[in-house]
C-alpha cells in the first residue's frame, strides 16, 4: 500500500504518552502492507534510527518528523513537521535543537516562528489548531489569520491542516473550524488518528503511563485529550471515518510522493585530513605500521610471524572498508597527547583486542599476547564505526580538541 500512512503517531520515546515499541509499529506495518512509516514523536527522532535500516532492507519508504508545539504571543499552536530531503532533516534537527537549548520552559519544550523562518527549506508543516482555540490564553482570531496566512506564504504548498476523528471533546468545532479556514484560504487537510497505543483495548494501558508520568492516581482531564480511538487503525478504518471528506485520505498520499529522505547506509562519513591525496595516506598508513611493529615486538618471545599474519588480517579489512583516516585521526591526537604529556589510558573495552590500535600506541594492551580475537572489535559485516574507548586527562581536553580542530580543518568537531 503506498497511499497511505500514519503521519501522527507516538512511539515510546513520547515518554508522556506512548507506550508502542518501534518494532512493535514495523511488525504491523508489515502486516497491513504499508510501504511508508513516519514516526512523529514529541520534539524528538530518536526512534528513526531504530526504523530506517528496516525500510532501506526492505523497499520501504522511511519519512521523518516530529510534533512540536508554536509558543506565539502565550498561545499554543500544534504542528508536525516532516523532512522532505536530507537537507530538511538537517534543518529540521536545527529546530528540534533550538527546541530543547532555547525553548525549555518550565510548562514545556516549545519552538518559536523565526527558528521555523531560519530553516524552512524542504520541510512540510501539518497545523493542528485544537490546543489554540481551547486553550486558556483569550483568543485572538484576527492574529490566528495573520499566523496562517504567513505560514502559507512561507510553505506554499508543503502547508496543511490536520484533522482528527476520535471522539474527543470539542471535536466537531475543531473540525468546522478546520474545514472553514481551509476553504478561505485552499489549503489541504489531512487525516491523522494521532495514535497512542497498537490496538483499541490498549487504551487503559495507556491511561495508565500517562498518570505514572503525572504521579497522579487520577485525572479525569485526561478524557478531554485522549480517547479509546487513537489507536494503529486499518487504512479501511480511516477511509469509514472519513467518508464524507475521504480527499483527506487522498492527501496523505501528496506528502508521502514529496518525501525522499536518502542517507549514506553502511559507510562512514569520516572528516577530511589536509593531506587530500589517499594513496599518500595509505603510504602514511602502512609505514606507521612498520615503525610501531618493529618497536612494539622487538623483544617479545612469542614467534613474529604471529604479528605479522595478525597484522596483514586486520589492515586488509580495515583499507577494504576505507577506514584508514579514522586510525589516523586517531593516531595523531594519541600522539599529540602523548607528545605534549597529557595522561591518557591504557585503552578499555573491544579496542585492546586489535593489534593494530596496540602497534600505533593508541592501546597499551598487546592482543596476540592476552589471546584477544580482533572480531571482537570489528567485522566486516559490522555498519557502524569501531569503538574505542580512550580516557584522556580533563584538565587538557580542551586543549586536545583545539589541536583537533586544526589538524582535520573542519568547523565542527563532535567532542
Amino acid at each position: 500500500m503506498n497511499n497511505f500512512t500514519h503521519l501522527n503517531v507516538h512511539s515510546e520515546y513520547t515518554f508522556i504518552d506512548s507506550i508502542i515499541k518501534t518494532s512493535q509499529i514495523l511488525s504491523l506495518y508489515k502486516e497491513r502492507s504499508i510501504n511508508a512509516i513516519c514516526i512523529t514523536d514529541i520534539n524528538s527522532i530518536s526512534s528513526f534510527y531504530e526504523y530506517y535500516f528496516y525500510c532501506y532492507d526492505n523497499n520501504i519508504k522511511a519519512m521523518i518528523g516530529a510534533e512540536c508545539f508554536i509558543l506565539h504571543n502565550g498561545n499554543i499552536l500544534g504542528c508536525i513537521i516532516i523532512a522532505k530531503t536530507l537537507n530538511g532533516y538537517k534543518n529540521l534537527m536545527n529546530i528540534l535543537s533550538n527546541a530543547w537549548r532555547y525553548g525549555n520552559i518550565d510548562n514545556g519544550v516549545f519552538i518559536k516562528i523565526h527558528w521555523i523562518e531560519n530553516f524552512i527549506k524542504d520541510l512540510i508543516i501539518i497545523i493542528n489548531i485544537r490546543q489554540y482555540f481551547l486553550g486558556d490564553i483569550n483568543l485572538n482570531e484576527e492574529e490566528f489569520i495573520f499566523l496562517i496566512k504567513y505560514f502559507s506564504m512561507l510553505f506554499e504548498n508543503n502547508f496543511y491542516f490536520e484533522i482528527n476523528k476520535i471522539n474527543l471533546s470539542f471535536e466537531e468545532y475543531i473540525n468546522e473550524k478546520n474545514n472553514f479556514y481551509s476553504k478561505i484560504f485552499n489549503i489541504l487537510l489531512i487525516a491523522t488518528n494521532s495514535v497512542k497505543f497498537l490496538f483499541k483495548e490498549d487504551f487503559t494501558s495507556s491511561i495508565g503511563k500517562i498518570l505514572l508520568n503525572q504521579e497522579s492516581m487520577c485525572n479525569t482531564e485526561l478524557y478531554f485529550e485522549y480517547s479509546d480511538q487513537q489507536y494503529l487503525k486499518h487504512y479501511y478504518e480511516i477511509k469509514i471515518n472519513y467518508i464524507k471528506n475521504i480527499n483527506c485520505v487522498k492527501n496523505i498520499k501528496n506528502v508521502i510522493d514529496d518525501c525522499n529522505l536518502n542517507f549514506k547506509c553502511y559507510g562512514f562519513d569520516l572528516p577530511k585530513i589536509k593531506i587530500s591525496n589517499f594513496v599518500i595516506r595509505k603510504k602514511i598508513f602502512n609505514n606507521l605500521l612498520k615503525k610501531g611493529l618493529k618497536n612494539r615486538i622487538s623483544k617479545k618471545e612469542k614467534s613474529f610471524f604471529l604479528y605479522i599474519n595478525r597484522i596483514n588480517k586486520e589492515s586488509i579489512l580495515i583499507k577494504k572498508l576505507g577506514i584508514i583516516d579514522y586510525f589516523l585521526i586517531i593516531y595523531e591526537f594519541m600522539f599529540w597527547s602523548k607528545k605534549n604529556l597529557i595522561p591518557s589510558g591504557p585503552g578499555r573495552g573491544s579496542g585492546a583486542s586489535s593489534l593494530i590500535c596496540y602497534i600505533l600506541y593508541i592501546t597499551d594492551i598487546d592482543p596476540v599476547n592476552e589471546n584477544l580475537l580482533f572480531e571482537r572489535f570489528f567485522t566486516s559485516e559490522r555498519t557502524s564505526m569501531p569503538d574505542l574507548d580512550l580516557d584522556f586527562c580533563v584538565l587538557e581536553r580542551d586543549a586536545l580538541i583545539d589541536h583537533m580542530f586544526k589538524f582535520i580543518n573542519i568547523q565542527i568537531l563532535h567532542k
